[in-house]
């Protein structure tokens, strides 16, 4: 099998469960990428080295190679799976980043229980990052959280975080800007901008929009 170079130095110190499927691992996908990166085209790998990050960088390359005829009849999801990576890690790249549970709980000055419950309750927003629920920064104002944010969260009718943090991101509202008339801010936008009640309905009108 090839494996990259210093593997076994990278692996020092990982139990041995752990390493066992990490080999496994790398004894499935490796071969194919070196196949896939070898007959790609330059500029192919110059539009997926454009991403910000590693992980971008991989999940455009995926996405792309994922989407040939050959892979797409074996595994008809594994396209959409590569750009949903592609597409969260723009979101929270969009958000400012996140924070973990012991974060947040230090900037609202509550315990991290509290954090937890009003994550379940849906006041405050979360999205599942390798199994950690990780806060979007742009939810939070200086002193807490964005005023009338809980009401707007509660109002997009989904259980999908991320979903909900794509609802808060996108542009779906008229600037009140004179400069910038013909631009669309987001709904979060619209709640810095002290628009509460246009922020709830545009949160609410999401679901109505998606069922049409």
């Amino acid at each position: 099998m090839e494996t990259p170079l210093q593997l076994d130095e990278s692996l020092a110190g990982v139990p041995t469960e752990r390493r066992e499927l990490i080999e496994v691992f790398l004894e499935r996908v490796w071969p194919f990428l070196v196949s896939s990166l070898t007959t790609s085209s330059s500029s192919l790998l110059r539009s997926v080295l454009a991403a910000p990050t590693h992980a971008g960088t991989l999940a455009r390359f995926l996405a792309e190679v994922a989407s040939d005829e050959a892979v797409a009849a074996l595994d008809p999801l594994a396209a959409a799976f590569a750009r949903a990576g592609d597409i969260q890690e723009t979101l929270l790249k969009k958000a400012g980043g996140t924070w973990l549970a012991g974060e947040v709980a230090e900037h609202l000055a509550i315990t991290r229980q509290a954090v937890d419950k009003r994550r379940k309750r849906g006041s405050l927003l979360a999205v599942e990052v390798r199994s950690w629920h990780r806060y979007p920064l742009c939810q939070f104002s200086e002193g807490g959280v964005v005023d009338g944010l809980p009401e707007v969260l509660k109002a997009i009718d989904t259980d999908s975080g991320w979903t909900r943090l794509s609802v808060l991101l996108s542009p779906t509202l008229r600037s009140d800007s004179a400069d910038d008339a013909d631009m669309e801010s987001s709904v979060l936008d619209a709640l810095r901008q002290g628009h509460k009640a246009e922020a709830l309905h545009a949160a609410a009108s999401w679901g109505r929009h998606e069922a049409v």
